[in-house]
Protein backbone atom coordinates (compact mmCIF):
# COMPACT_ATOMS: atom_id res chain seq x y z
CA UNK A 1 0.00 0.00 0.00
CA UNK A 2 2.90 2.35 0.55
CA UNK A 3 3.46 2.49 -3.22
CA UNK A 4 -0.04 3.90 -3.75
CA UNK A 5 0.60 6.77 -1.41
CA UNK A 6 -1.73 5.42 1.29
CA UNK A 7 -0.26 3.50 4.21
CA UNK A 8 -1.57 1.82 7.38
CA UNK A 9 -1.26 3.24 10.81
CA UNK A 10 0.92 1.32 13.23
CA UNK A 11 -1.51 -1.20 14.78
CA UNK A 12 0.98 -3.74 16.05
CA UNK A 13 2.29 -7.01 14.69
CA UNK A 14 -1.07 -8.22 13.37
CA UNK A 15 -3.61 -6.46 11.15
CA UNK A 16 -7.15 -7.51 11.79
CA UNK A 17 -10.04 -7.17 9.36
CA UNK A 18 -11.59 -4.55 11.55
CA UNK A 19 -8.40 -2.57 11.57
CA UNK A 20 -8.18 -2.91 7.78
CA UNK A 21 -11.66 -1.55 7.31
CA UNK A 22 -11.27 1.19 9.89
CA UNK A 23 -10.69 4.56 8.17
CA UNK A 24 -8.65 5.73 11.12
CA UNK A 25 -6.23 2.87 10.48
CA UNK A 26 -5.03 4.45 7.20
CA UNK A 27 -2.82 7.48 6.57
CA UNK A 28 -1.54 9.36 3.51
CA UNK A 29 2.15 9.09 2.62
CA UNK A 30 3.67 12.56 3.13
CA UNK A 31 6.86 14.40 4.03
CA UNK A 32 9.18 17.29 3.19
CA UNK A 33 11.04 15.40 0.45
CA UNK A 34 10.01 12.94 -2.22
CA UNK A 35 10.42 9.23 -1.39
CA UNK A 36 13.10 7.14 -3.04
CA UNK A 37 12.31 4.64 -5.81
CA UNK A 38 8.79 5.86 -6.63
CA UNK A 39 6.55 3.99 -9.06
CA UNK A 40 4.15 5.36 -11.66
CA UNK A 41 0.80 6.62 -10.27
CA UNK A 42 2.30 6.88 -6.77
CA UNK A 43 0.84 9.77 -4.73
CA UNK A 44 2.81 11.91 -2.32
CA UNK A 45 1.90 14.97 -0.27
CA UNK A 46 4.64 17.58 0.30
CA UNK A 47 4.15 19.01 3.78
CA UNK A 48 6.60 21.85 3.14
CA UNK A 49 4.78 22.92 -0.03
CA UNK A 50 1.23 21.92 0.92
CA UNK A 51 0.77 20.25 -2.46
CA UNK A 52 -0.18 16.85 -3.87
CA UNK A 53 2.17 15.21 -6.39
CA UNK A 54 1.87 12.13 -8.58
CA UNK A 55 4.76 10.27 -10.10
CA UNK A 56 4.30 9.92 -13.91
CA UNK A 57 7.03 7.39 -14.38
CA UNK A 58 9.84 9.93 -14.83
CA UNK A 59 9.10 12.91 -12.59
CA UNK A 60 6.81 14.20 -9.85
CA UNK A 61 3.94 16.27 -11.24
CA UNK A 62 2.18 18.97 -9.22
CA UNK A 63 -1.51 18.04 -9.12
CA UNK A 64 -2.53 21.48 -7.92
CA UNK A 65 -1.33 23.00 -11.20
CA UNK A 66 -4.07 21.34 -13.20
CA UNK A 67 -2.11 18.41 -14.45
CA UNK A 68 1.37 19.94 -14.25
CA UNK A 69 3.27 22.80 -15.87
CA UNK A 70 3.25 22.88 -19.69
CA UNK A 71 6.47 22.02 -21.48
CA UNK A 72 8.75 24.80 -22.69
CA UNK A 73 7.01 26.40 -25.67
CA UNK A 74 8.28 30.01 -25.93
CA UNK A 75 9.12 29.49 -29.60
CA UNK A 76 5.44 28.92 -30.43
CA UNK A 77 4.63 32.45 -29.26
CA UNK A 78 7.57 34.12 -31.02
CA UNK A 79 7.70 35.67 -34.50
CA UNK A 80 6.62 33.03 -36.99
CA UNK A 81 5.61 30.52 -34.28
CA UNK A 82 2.47 28.40 -34.39
CA UNK A 83 0.88 30.53 -31.65
CA UNK A 84 2.51 33.87 -32.42
CA UNK A 85 1.68 36.74 -30.06
CA UNK A 86 1.41 40.28 -31.52
CA UNK A 87 2.67 43.17 -29.41
CA UNK A 88 -0.14 45.26 -30.86
CA UNK A 89 -2.61 43.02 -29.09
CA UNK A 90 -1.02 43.43 -25.67
CA UNK A 91 -1.89 46.07 -23.11
CA UNK A 92 0.27 47.77 -20.51
CA UNK A 93 3.94 48.77 -20.60
CA UNK A 94 6.67 46.49 -21.90
CA UNK A 95 9.19 45.30 -19.37
CA UNK A 96 12.20 46.46 -21.40
CA UNK A 97 12.90 50.00 -22.59
CA UNK A 98 11.93 50.31 -26.25
CA UNK A 99 13.68 52.49 -28.85
CA UNK A 100 11.12 54.09 -31.20
CA UNK A 101 11.48 53.34 -34.89
CA UNK A 102 12.89 56.09 -37.10
CA UNK A 103 9.99 58.38 -37.97
CA UNK A 104 11.34 61.92 -38.33
CA UNK A 105 9.83 62.28 -41.80
CA UNK A 106 6.37 62.06 -40.26
CA UNK A 107 7.11 65.25 -38.27
CA UNK A 108 8.69 67.19 -41.15
CA UNK A 109 6.99 69.57 -43.55
CA UNK A 110 4.18 67.70 -45.26
CA UNK A 111 4.56 64.61 -43.03
CA UNK A 112 1.67 62.64 -41.59
CA UNK A 113 2.36 64.08 -38.11
CA UNK A 114 3.83 67.47 -39.05
CA UNK A 115 5.13 69.63 -36.19
CA UNK A 116 4.62 73.40 -36.40
CA UNK A 117 7.28 75.76 -35.00
CA UNK A 118 4.48 77.93 -33.64
CA UNK A 119 3.30 75.04 -31.53
CA UNK A 120 6.64 74.53 -29.79
CA UNK A 121 7.61 75.99 -26.44
CA UNK A 122 10.71 78.11 -25.92
CA UNK A 123 12.06 81.49 -26.94
CA UNK A 124 12.13 82.80 -30.53
CA UNK A 125 15.88 82.13 -30.59
CA UNK A 126 15.33 78.48 -29.70
CA UNK A 127 12.56 78.17 -32.27
CA UNK A 128 14.80 79.79 -34.87
CA UNK A 129 17.51 77.23 -34.17
CA UNK A 130 14.94 74.43 -34.52
CA UNK A 131 13.80 75.72 -37.90
CA UNK A 132 17.33 76.32 -39.16
CA UNK A 133 17.17 80.15 -39.19
CA UNK A 134 20.86 80.77 -38.61
CA UNK A 135 20.35 84.53 -38.92
CA UNK A 136 18.70 84.62 -35.50
CA UNK A 137 21.03 83.71 -32.69
CA UNK A 138 21.38 84.15 -28.95
CA UNK A 139 23.15 87.50 -29.35
CA UNK A 140 20.63 88.95 -31.79
CA UNK A 141 18.48 91.70 -30.34
CA UNK A 142 15.51 90.58 -32.39
CA UNK A 143 15.79 87.10 -30.84
CA UNK A 144 15.45 88.31 -27.25
CA UNK A 145 11.64 88.55 -27.15
CA UNK A 146 11.23 92.35 -26.94
CA UNK A 147 7.81 93.63 -25.96
CA UNK A 148 7.83 95.53 -29.23
CA UNK A 149 10.13 94.98 -32.20
CA UNK A 150 11.18 98.63 -32.11
CA UNK A 151 12.22 98.42 -28.43
CA UNK A 152 15.57 96.97 -29.46
CA UNK A 153 16.14 98.86 -32.70
CA UNK A 154 18.67 101.68 -32.84
CA UNK A 155 17.87 104.98 -34.48
CA UNK A 156 21.34 106.53 -34.32
CA UNK A 157 23.65 105.35 -37.13
CA UNK A 158 27.41 105.24 -36.66
CA UNK A 159 29.52 105.67 -39.75
CA UNK A 160 31.61 102.60 -40.56
CA UNK A 161 29.68 100.11 -38.44
CA UNK A 162 28.44 97.08 -40.36
CA UNK A 163 27.50 94.64 -37.56
CA UNK A 164 24.86 96.55 -35.62
CA UNK A 165 21.33 95.24 -35.12
CA UNK A 166 18.61 96.43 -37.53
CA UNK A 167 17.36 99.95 -37.00
CA UNK A 168 13.88 101.33 -37.39
CA UNK A 169 15.23 104.18 -39.55
CA UNK A 170 17.04 101.93 -42.00
CA UNK A 171 16.86 104.28 -45.00
CA UNK A 172 18.62 107.06 -43.09
CA UNK A 173 21.15 104.62 -41.64
CA UNK A 174 21.89 103.20 -45.07
CA UNK A 175 22.75 106.64 -46.39
CA UNK A 176 24.70 107.66 -43.26
CA UNK A 177 26.67 104.41 -43.30
CA UNK A 178 27.22 104.30 -47.04
CA UNK A 179 31.00 104.58 -46.73
CA UNK A 180 30.99 101.29 -44.82
CA UNK A 181 29.24 99.28 -47.51
CA UNK A 182 29.60 101.33 -50.72
CA UNK A 183 32.89 102.43 -52.21
CA UNK A 184 32.80 106.04 -53.38
CA UNK A 185 36.10 105.69 -55.22
CA UNK A 186 35.84 104.98 -58.95
CA UNK A 187 37.87 105.63 -62.11
CA UNK A 188 37.00 107.65 -65.20
CA UNK A 189 38.81 106.14 -68.18
CA UNK A 190 39.54 107.56 -71.65
CA UNK A 191 41.49 105.75 -74.39
CA UNK A 192 43.35 107.47 -77.23
CA UNK A 193 44.31 105.18 -80.14
CA UNK A 194 46.51 106.20 -83.09
CA UNK A 195 45.22 103.34 -85.26
CA UNK A 196 48.64 101.68 -85.62
CA UNK A 197 50.63 104.90 -85.82
CA UNK A 198 52.02 107.33 -83.30
CA UNK A 199 49.23 109.40 -81.79
CA UNK A 200 48.81 112.80 -83.39
CA UNK A 201 48.24 116.06 -81.52
CA UNK A 202 44.85 117.70 -81.06
CA UNK A 203 41.54 117.17 -79.32
CA UNK A 204 40.61 113.45 -79.17
CA UNK A 205 37.14 113.36 -77.62
CA UNK A 206 34.79 114.16 -74.76
CA UNK A 207 33.20 112.53 -71.69
CA UNK A 208 30.14 113.62 -69.72
CA UNK A 209 30.47 113.06 -65.94
CA UNK A 210 26.96 112.41 -64.50
CA UNK A 211 27.94 112.80 -60.85
CA UNK A 212 29.84 115.25 -58.70
CA UNK A 213 33.30 114.07 -57.68
CA UNK A 214 36.86 115.09 -56.86
CA UNK A 215 39.92 113.95 -58.83
CA UNK A 216 42.58 112.40 -56.55
CA UNK A 217 44.97 110.75 -59.02
CA UNK A 218 45.76 110.41 -62.74
CA UNK A 219 47.36 107.32 -64.32
CA UNK A 220 48.64 106.90 -67.91
CA UNK A 221 49.36 103.48 -69.47
CA UNK A 222 50.88 103.28 -72.98
CA UNK A 223 51.25 100.42 -75.45
CA UNK A 224 55.01 100.99 -75.65
CA UNK A 225 57.75 103.19 -74.31
CA UNK A 226 57.65 106.78 -75.55
CA UNK A 227 56.53 110.24 -74.57
CA UNK A 228 53.13 111.93 -74.52
CA UNK A 229 51.43 114.94 -72.89
CA UNK A 230 47.63 115.10 -72.64
CA UNK A 231 45.79 118.16 -71.35
CA UNK A 232 42.27 117.89 -69.85
CA UNK A 233 39.67 120.58 -70.28
CA UNK A 234 36.40 120.93 -68.36
CA UNK A 235 33.24 122.96 -68.84
CA UNK A 236 29.50 122.71 -68.25
CA UNK A 237 27.12 121.16 -70.72
CA UNK A 238 25.66 124.61 -71.38
CA UNK A 239 29.11 125.91 -72.43
CA UNK A 240 30.08 122.87 -74.55
CA UNK A 241 32.60 122.42 -76.06
CA UNK A 242 35.42 123.05 -73.59
CA UNK A 243 38.48 124.86 -74.86
CA UNK A 244 42.13 125.19 -73.88
CA UNK A 245 41.06 128.08 -71.63
CA UNK A 246 39.10 125.50 -69.60
CA UNK A 247 42.18 123.38 -68.75
CA UNK A 248 42.09 121.88 -65.25
CA UNK A 249 45.73 120.65 -65.18
CA UNK A 250 47.54 124.01 -64.81
CA UNK A 251 51.26 123.46 -65.49
CA UNK A 252 51.19 119.73 -64.61
CA UNK A 253 49.24 117.92 -67.38
CA UNK A 254 49.38 114.10 -67.42
CA UNK A 255 52.74 113.18 -68.95
CA UNK A 256 54.74 110.10 -69.92
CA UNK A 257 58.39 110.90 -70.57
CA UNK A 258 60.51 108.21 -72.27
CA UNK A 259 58.56 105.51 -70.43
CA UNK A 260 55.45 103.38 -70.78
CA UNK A 261 53.49 104.63 -67.77
CA UNK A 262 53.09 107.46 -65.30
CA UNK A 263 51.04 108.25 -62.20
CA UNK A 264 50.45 111.49 -60.32
CA UNK A 265 48.51 111.91 -57.07
CA UNK A 266 49.94 115.35 -56.21
CA UNK A 267 48.07 117.15 -59.02
CA UNK A 268 49.82 120.43 -58.41
CA UNK A 269 47.63 123.39 -59.43
CA UNK A 270 44.84 121.17 -60.72
CA UNK A 271 41.17 122.08 -60.53
CA UNK A 272 40.07 118.76 -59.07
CA UNK A 273 36.36 119.41 -58.45
CA UNK A 274 33.91 118.15 -61.08
CA UNK A 275 30.22 119.02 -61.02
CA UNK A 276 27.51 116.60 -62.09
CA UNK A 277 26.96 117.05 -65.82
CA UNK A 278 30.38 118.61 -66.58
CA UNK A 279 32.04 117.72 -69.86
CA UNK A 280 35.73 116.67 -70.02
CA UNK A 281 37.78 117.04 -73.21
CA UNK A 282 41.14 115.29 -73.81
CA UNK A 283 43.70 117.10 -75.94
CA UNK A 284 47.10 115.66 -76.98
CA UNK A 285 49.70 118.41 -76.71
CA UNK A 286 52.59 116.26 -77.93
CA UNK A 287 53.45 112.59 -78.60
CA UNK A 288 56.30 110.44 -79.91
CA UNK A 289 56.36 106.66 -80.55
CA UNK A 290 53.29 105.84 -78.42
CA UNK A 291 50.38 104.53 -80.52
CA UNK A 292 47.82 103.89 -77.80
CA UNK A 293 47.38 105.32 -74.31
CA UNK A 294 44.80 104.88 -71.54
CA UNK A 295 44.13 107.79 -69.19
CA UNK A 296 42.46 106.93 -65.86
CA UNK A 297 41.20 109.58 -63.46
CA UNK A 298 40.72 108.23 -59.94
CA UNK A 299 37.88 110.17 -58.32
CA UNK A 300 35.88 110.18 -55.10
CA UNK A 301 32.15 110.69 -55.59
CA UNK A 302 30.61 113.42 -53.50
Amino acid sequence: MAKSGIGHADVGDELTKAEWLNEEGHELVHGNSFPASPVERQLFYRDDEHKWYVYNGSSWVDLTAGGGAPPAHASTHQDGGSDEISVAGLSGLLGDAQTPLAHKTSHQDGGSDEISIEGLAGSPAQKAQASGLASLNASSKVAQQPASITDHLEDTPSNGETTKAPTSNWAYDHNADKDAHHSNVITITFVIDGGGSAITTGEKGHLEIPFACTITQVTMLADQSGSIVVDIWKDSYANFPPTDADSITASAPPTISSAQKSQDSTLTGWTTAINAGDILAFNVDSCSTIERVTISLKVTKS
